[in-house]
């Protein structure tokens, strides 16, 4: 039931509940529509707030408000491209003339909703320059996307990584910033599992170039901890930069052929775009125990 209501020059529009549905979602809307001040009166002003049972994840790009690059929209069209969405909540209040409401100040612009059995892959091919290898997606994932305002976050609480069997992401946080403008991805992850399928992600993705392969010929056993970070222009994939770390607990490594093995090996080995760092380490080596502390600068090869 639609209510209307003219006050002089004064227009507004209630709508108190609309329900709909199509292929891609199903759900209901509440909406309040009127002229704004004297200086302004049209496009007006909207106060709308809605929700979903039920939405398909994989299209998401669809309903970002129009005024995003057109790259940005190809990019999360590729980057979640299959899954389930529940829960759904949006709200839009403010004056039309600033939408999207890119500050607060401007007015809410806000969708969240929870995920399900999503791939998230946050690298798609799509942006890679021609002949990389790709990166790991993030496969079965489940948490939350919030779009707020310039910036649409991805909260995963748990997630598998495709080529990397044995390998358990427990957290992902993923976000793009400047939605409407030299947009940018940040992802960090904390994974945990066999040191050896981590280095088989490594040497397989981009991350082995990133590294200069120092670790190529690298094997180890055991379990271990990983924390994991990177950042990209969505225009500029090659400026990305990486940050990470790799916490031993005891693993056993031959990281060359012609360095002696490492028993036992504990500490945190930190690797980013520019080189390596290890702190804290310590190991059994030559039959006795060493200290380990130190790093390499790849980047000045």
């Amino acid at each position: 039931e639609v209510a209307w209501k003219h006050d002089g020059e004064q227009i507004q529009v209630t709508l108190p509940q609309l329900r709909f549905g199509n292929a891609d979602a199903e759900g209901e809307v509440r909406l309040k529509w009127q002229t704004g001040d004297a200086a302004h009166r049209f496009p007006g002003v909207l106060d709308l707030q809605g929700s979903l049972s039920r939405a398909q994840a994989g299209r998401v790009h669809r309903y970002l408000p129009l005024p995003i690059d057109k790259s940005v929209r190809e990019y999360v069209r590729t980057a979640i491209p299959s899954g389930s969405a529940s829960d759904v909540q949006f709200k839009v209040k403010g004056r039309l003339q600033d939408f999207p409401f890119e500050t607060a100040k401007q007015g809410e612009f806000r969708i969240a909703t929870q995920l399900t059995d999503v791939l998230y892959d946050f690298a798609p091919t799509s942006i890679l320059t021609p002949g990389s290898p790709p990166w790991p997606a993030l496969t079965q994932a489940q948490g939350e996307l919030v779009v707020e305002h310039a910036v649409l976050q991805v909260k995963l609480s748990r997630a598998k990584l495709s080529g990397g069997v044995g390998l358990r992401v427990s957290k992902v946080d993923g976000a793009i910033h400047n939605l409407y403008g030299d947009a940018t991805v940040d992802v960090s992850a904390d994974v945990h599992g066999s040191l050896a399928e981590a280095l088989k992600v490594v040497n397989t993705s981009p991350l082995g170039d990133i590294t200069d392969r120092v670790l190529a010929r690298t094997t180890a056993t055991g379990d271990a901890d990983y924390r994991f970070r990177l950042g990209f222009p969505i225009a500029a994939i090659e400026k990305i930069t990486v940050q990470g770390a790799v916490l031993l607990g005891g693993n056993d490594l031959q990281i060359m052929p012609e360095i002696p093995h490492l028993g036992r090996a504990r500490g945190v080995v930190g690797f980013s775009e520019t080189g390596f760092s290890i702190t804290g380490g310590q190991a059994r080596a030559l039959g006795g125990d060493v200290r380990i502390e130190g790093g390499l600068n790849t980047a000045a090869s």
